[in-house]
């Protein structure tokens, strides 16, 4: 492979990266000597790049701004506010490229600052500065080999959003005759941001965005034009009484190495003023905890068919508020009609509220849900599966705060499918986890078993709660060790039912012992589960409730 073709199909190095390259001596060195772009490459050859830059211009900024990544091609800066990321007439000591001049000038480094993702000036969080030209290209998504920067932004907006998850797909403009503000006009460039609902507070709604498009102020407008503008927008809001600029945070980015293509992921913590106005506005939820606070999870047994999800569609919100709960997790491997998950069930109980889906033993029983296990974080099978198996047996969600990790297990006990030892799966999964709040869902048919498991993570995690039988147990306790044990949470569906199935034709069944087709009974509703409090800092237990739901 000739070097110009190895750097731009290998490296994504752009034609005016390598043009610069070529001209410099020192540029393009194999194994030690120069080198063309037209000569061939092999493996095992070290081919060696040094690109020129040019001094940063800018004066030098005495602030001194978190650094939260770097390494020779990218740095991350958790931006404070009031900080344009490039100067401006009224600002010219101030900016973060003048910090940048600053933290080149002590690393005895000559770089020219190169912004991917700007944020507004009053808009804090994570951004990333490429420290030559080629990350730069790579990053900002010019020419061959684009990559996207991916953020996570965290929102204060004033009003209850009625809406937990959702894109909004809205065209932007400028307004007439103004230079900066915008609005929303389908004539306008496409945009579409998408948003989820962390909790709310007396008459706010916290909320994270993620955006598929990069328009001006696309969240502030998106969110104006739905009449939940964000808590002190002097542009696009009313809200001034909780902060004095627009709540908005970029918490969370990601992105590939431009060289190395390895996830660079980072979190940039919020500023005070802005955990301030989430304070005082009373917002409960799992972003954001004083010390010593609880992280309340409320979990729900196994939902059986269409009747269960529709339960959790009329009752789940409901549970939400009455429990204050700030995690949901929900075992889903029985929501499709007959057995196993569809993806629509498991849309359905996404919609509902849930946060976190586990499964069982027929979780893999639809082949339709193979790719959205694939693809959805939050939708688990149980990780001692073969390893073969589509899916993943672990997520960790990530708040402003702390972590809270879920774990989905499978026992072996009188189970027909043969897996890994349950025990020492979660003992390599427990090895790999870096936050001490972890609830594990042990989806198994024996008690003993279920007992056994709780005994021997008692300690090491915060819960164990048992999945399967379908008929909620009576046995609650905080272990010696500070662990929530359950031996199981029941179900979602019929109450008046066998397990979920109409009676009849379980009495059949067992009368006869001939093969009987079962459907799923209707009727009056039950949501089991339970509902556990955890300490944050230290992830042990305080308590455990069972939840009895009744629907008529």
């Amino acid at each position: 492979m000739k070097v110009e073709q190895y750097l731009k199909t290998v490296r994504k190095m752009s034609s005016r990266v390598i043009i610069s390259l070529k001209h410099r001596p020192e540029g393009l060195q194999l194994n030690g000597e120069h080198i063309r772009t037209i000569d061939r490459i092999h493996a095992g050859d070290t081919l060696s790049v040094t690109m020129e830059d040019t001094p940063p211009d800018y004066l030098e900024s005495e602030i001194r701004v978190p650094i939260l990544y770097e390494d020779e091609d990218v740095m991350v800066y958790n931006k404070p506010v009031d900080m344009p990321c490039h100067q401006a007439k009224t600002h010219q000591q101030d900016t973060l490229a003048n910090v940048f001049a600053r933290d080149c000038r002590e690393r005895g480094l000559t770089l020219s600052y190169r912004c991917i993702n700007r944020l507004d000036r009053n808009t804090s969080g994570a951004v990333v500065v490429a420290k030559n030209a080629h990350a730069a290209t790579v990053l900002g998504g010019v020419g061959r080999g684009g990559i996207q920067v991916h953020k996570r932004y965290t929102a204060l907006l004033t009003g209850i959003l009625p809406y937990e998850r959702g894109i909004i797909d809205a065209g932007i403009a400028r307004i007439d005759e103004e230079t900066i503000n915008r609005m929303v006009d389908n004539a306008g460039q496409p945009a579409r941001t998408g948003f989820e609902v962390l909790g709310y507070g007396y008459r706010h709604t916290l909320a994270e965005f993620s955006l598929y498009t990069g328009r001006t102020h696309q969240i502030r407008v998106h969110m104006w034009w739905l009449g939940y503008p964000l808590a002190g927008d002097d542009i696009y809001g009313w809200d001034f009484d909780l902060i004095g600029r627009h709540a908005l945070h970029c918490g969370r980015i990601w992105f590939p190495h431009p060289v190395t293509g390895e996830r660079i992921e980072v979190t940039a913590p919020p500023p005070e003023d802005f955990l301030e106005a989430i304070r005082r506005a009373g917002v409960r939820g799992p972003f954001y905890r004083e010390k010593g606070d609880l992280v309340r999870v409320l979990f729900l047994g196994d939902v059986v068919g269409a009747y269960g999800c529709e339960l959790l569609e009329k009752r789940l919100r409901a549970l939400k508020k009455q429990y204050a709960a700030d995690v949901v997790v929900v075992n889903g491997e029985n929501s499709a009609e007959g057995n196993g998950m569809l993806p629509s069930s498991v849309r359905q109980i996404y919609d509902s509220g849930a946060d976190v889906i586990t499964g069982g033993n027929h979780s893999l029983r639809r082949r339709e849900i193979y790719k959205v296990l694939d693809e959805e974080e939050t939708l688990l099978r149980p990780v001692n599966f073969h390893a073969n198996a589509p899916g993943k047996g672990v997520c960790v969600l990530d708040f402003l705060r702390y972590r809270f990790a879920v774990v989905n297990l499978q026992g072996l006990a009188y189970m027909v499918d043969h897996h890994r030892d349950p025990f020492a799966a979660i003992d390599e999964v427990l090895a790999g986890l870096d936050t001490p709040n972890i609830l594990v869902d042990f989806h198994a048919e024996a008690t003993a078993e279920k007992l056994s498991m709780g005994f021997y993570l008692d300690g090491r995690v915060s819960a164990v709660i048992g999945t399967h039988t379908h008929v909620q147990t009576a046995d609650e306790r905080i272990l010696s060790g500070g662990t929530a044990y359950l031996t199981d949470a029941g179900m979602c569906g019929s109450f008046d039912s066998v397990l979920g199935v109409k009676k009849e034709l379980a009495v059949e069944k067992m009368r006869t012992q001939l093969p009987t087709r079962f459907e799923n009974a209707r009727g009056q509703g039950i949501l089991w589960g339970c509902v556990i409090d955890i300490d944050e800092k230290t992830g042990r237990a305080r308590s455990i409730e069972r939840v009895a739901d009744r629907v008529e």
